[in-house]
């Protein structure tokens, strides 16, 4: 089925007699829904004109849904959720988030419902500032004998869907509500799925069919934008020819862009860190800015990809200040992260990145998952094999995994130093 993605919206057409099935995917998912004419945008599906020809402010399987000229538009022929949902509360918008505290922008449901419609249907015109009511499915809008509401947690589950069935030819407007500040999405929004039914054959819809798997999971995407660097640095060996380096000059001129597209297309491109050395930077510097452009993180991995092993501690130091200028210049603003050259760091490397206050280090592998502290372990012994067997053959001291003095790494990152993801 096709997805309405968490904190973004769909637009699609709908005809008259098919059905369209909204499901709640991974459960507690709000979905803003809205219906337009599509040949007036002055008649859409009105919460007023339905609570007043309904007379109560719920909905419930086989009633029918009204516009702005009173006429059904809508009919609910299926709902295997608990069936609580909401005819009253407004789409969330900037504003909205101002009011709760939150600095800068947020998503938010009135520009996604205006950017799926101009996105999709962009000569159905209505106004930048106005936005309808939404019907708000799965959404938890309690009322109390006082006539209070308040917000309180979806109780929909899993896999629970609601099925309308178009009675005029409709364009429909889902938006997966980013609200994570209130109960609304059970804190956490998420993705969810709908399908379009005419007959027993999916219509065509606008949006790609995708298949979500079985659990939500997250990941986190990075790219080391090495280019010719890894041929220079730890990739340096006499056996290395031309169609290596030539290989990382096709990086440079040609891969990165395509991998900005492919980002792009699917809304990753502000998602990713870019992990850049610096030669890569001052060498494909059209290919660095695009990067920075498309609103990536940009973190360092050495200068010229050098091996810690290549190095003395001196030498270490000069290219991480070479680096953090490189970077500086490149993005206007101080990094954050680090990641080693193949993966070689040491002692001095982490000692380097404390002094240099560094936010995270994405060399070591402690977890899989879950950030933690760049431990403070005791130097490493390395074995001496001249010796007796006897020398070697005892334990490694490890630094404990717990948080020093109950702190955790996302929130008081910067009282102990370097933090690995």
């Amino acid at each position: 089925m096709p997805i309405i993605p968490a904190r973004q919206a769909v637009a699609f057409e709908v005809k008259a007699g098919q059905t369209v099935k909204v499901v709640n995917t991974f459960g507690q998912q709000v979905v803003d829904f809205w219906a337009f004419n599509p040949a007036d945008p002055n008649d859409f599906l009105s919460m007023v004109h339905c609570r007043t020809i309904l007379l109560k402010v719920a909905i419930a399987k086989g009633d029918k849904l009204y516009s702005t000229r009173r006429q059904p538009i809508l009919t609910l022929v299926e709902d295997t959720s608990p069936g609580v949902h909401d005819m009253i509360w407004s789409a969330c918008d900037k504003e909205r988030y101002r009011m709760q505290g939150f600095q800068g922008y947020h998503d938010n449901c009135t520009d996604n419902m205006h950017k799926a419609l101009k996105d999709n249907f962009p000569n159905f015109s209505i106004a930048d500032d106005w936005v309808p009511d939404p019907l708000n499915l799965f959404m938890n809008i309690p009322i109390d004998h006082q006539g209070n509401i308040s917000i309180k947690a979806p109780v929909s589950q899993k896999g629970q869907y609601v099925t309308f069935k178009a009675e005029k030819n409709l364009i429909i407007v889902m938006s997966s509500c980013p609200q994570d500040l209130d109960p609304v999405n059970g804190g956490t929004p998420m993705d969810c799925e709908y399908q379009i039914v005419d007959g027993d054959a999916p219509s065509t819809t606008l949006v790609p069919q995708l298949t979500l798997p079985s659990h939500k999971v997250k990941i986190a995407f990075s790219v080391d934008f090495d280019a010719v660097s890894h041929w220079l640095g730890t990739g340096c060996h006499k056996d290395n020819n031309m169609a290596d380096y030539s290989s990382g000059v096709f990086a440079g001129q040609v891969g990165v862009f395509r991998l900005l597209r492919l980002f792009k297309k699917h809304d990753i491109a502000n998602k990713m860190t870019w992990f850049i050395p610096g030669h890569t930077a001052e060498t494909f510097p059209d290919a660095a800015k695009a990067v920075v452009e498309a609103g990536a993180e940009v973190a360092l991995h050495g200068y010229a990809h050098e091996g810690i092993y290549q190095m003395t501690e001196e030498q270490e130091r000069e290219v991480l200040l070479k680096c953090i200028d490189v970077a500086t210049k490149l993005t206007g603003k101080k990094t954050k992260g680090y990641r080693a050259p193949m993966y070689t760091i040491r002692e001095t490397t982490v000692k380097l990145l404390r002094e240099h206050g560094f936010l995270y280090n994405s060399s070591l592998m402690h977890h899989d998952s879950q950030p933690y502290f760049t431990p403070n372990d005791p130097p490493i012994n390395h074995i001496d094999w001249s010796r007796p067997a006897s020398s070697w053959l005892q334990p490694s001291t490890i630094a404990s995994r717990g948080y020093p003095e109950g702190q955790h790494p996302w929130l008081s990152y910067l009282a102990v130093g370097i933090m690995k993801i």
